[in-house]
């Protein structure tokens, strides 16, 4: 079997022994990607993207012929993590513990030519969680404010109680799926996509994620008072009024494509190959990391069911 293809295999199922780890998150993760109106609704397109960047990437990868301790330690905090999570049922920690697991899996598994690009592969995967829907709130409270000092500046007659927007022909509220957080979790997950694929420097892409943020943000705040000044010229009679899902798509996009100046494409067609040509691969280390890993995910999966 070429090495290739044994790779592909482990990697594959360690994303599978990932959603195993908490599989009651893992069946309300997948509840919200189906939803499209939920702030995950994105997450099937980009679980595509992480298994074709993990695919294109793959030569930096290299099955271990080693034991590596410390990921292997590490991998034991997360199952502590996870199992604590559970007791006290908190979904964060245990979302958090699941890209742990994956991510120190992979450490203790390969021997990683290229560790920004694994960190930012894995990374990319916690645009398909929950962990920013913390962040409504603030949002709501940025955009009211912002969008008053808008509003302000434009002259149009408004009373602003908080989230509440009272024009004279009627109110407009800034809701919790108006607070622009899928803005701003679709731009991060484009800015780690687009380092990937660029295989950009640690600076730049930090660079690139800072941009895209102010840019969600603008895009959020500008499509806010866009609906507000249309209602007030036209007595909220216009459609936009009801349903501005893709009215608010167009303004995001037009005001992100600047970042496309980013080459989305840029790879090396030759370097998928480097690989396939080894014959084979020592056997016995990498099954004792994998029997580590795979006794870690059964007596932590034991101990949950043992907490609840």
């Amino acid at each position: 079997m070429k090495i290739t293809y044994v790779k592909s295999l482990v990697f594959i199922s360690l994303f599978l022994m990932m959603l195993l780890v908490s599989a009651d998150t893992s069946v309300i993760m997948f509840h919200k990607w189906n939803l499209m109106n939920e702030n995950q609704g994105h997450a099937w397109l980009l679980l595509g993207m992480f298994f074709y960047l993990a695919y294109e990437n793959k030569h930096k990868l290299e099955l271990a012929e080693q034991v590596y301790v410390v990921p292997l330690l590490l991998l034991v905090g997360v199952a502590i993590l996870n199992v604590v999570a559970a007791k006290f049922s908190i979904l964060l920690f245990h979302q958090f513990a699941m890209l742990g697991f994956l991510y120190f899996s992979i450490r203790a598994l390969f021997k990683i030519k290229d560790e920004l690009q694994v960190l930012r592969l894995v990374g990319a995967l916690l645009f398909t969680t929950t962990t920013f829907d913390h962040l409504v709130p603030y949002l709501v409270s940025m955009s009211s404010y912002v969008v008053s000092h808008l509003i302000s500046m434009y002259g149009i007659t408004a009373f602003i109680d908080g989230p509440m927007i009272e024009i004279p022909s009627g109110r407009i509220l800034i809701a919790d799926s108006c607070s622009g957080v899928r803005y701003v979790i679709v731009a991060l997950a484009m800015g780690f996509i687009i380092g990937i694929m660029e295989n950009a420097s640690f600076a730049s892409n930090v660079k690139l994620l800072v941009y895209s943020v102010l840019i969600a943000l603008f895009a959020n705040w500008l499509r806010i008072f866009l609906l507000v000044a249309i209602g007030d010229a036209t007595d909220m009679q216009s459609s936009l009024m009801k349903d501005h899902e893709l009215f608010g798509f167009i303004v995001f996009f037009v005001c992100f494509a600047p970042l496309f100046k980013y080459r989305l494409v840029s790879r090396e067609k030759n370097i998928a190959s480097q690989t396939d040509n080894v014959p084979s691969v020592k056997t016995s280390k990498v099954m004792l990391n994998m029997s580590f890993v795979i006794g870690l995910l059964i007596i932590n999966i034991v101990l949950q069911g043992g907490i609840t």
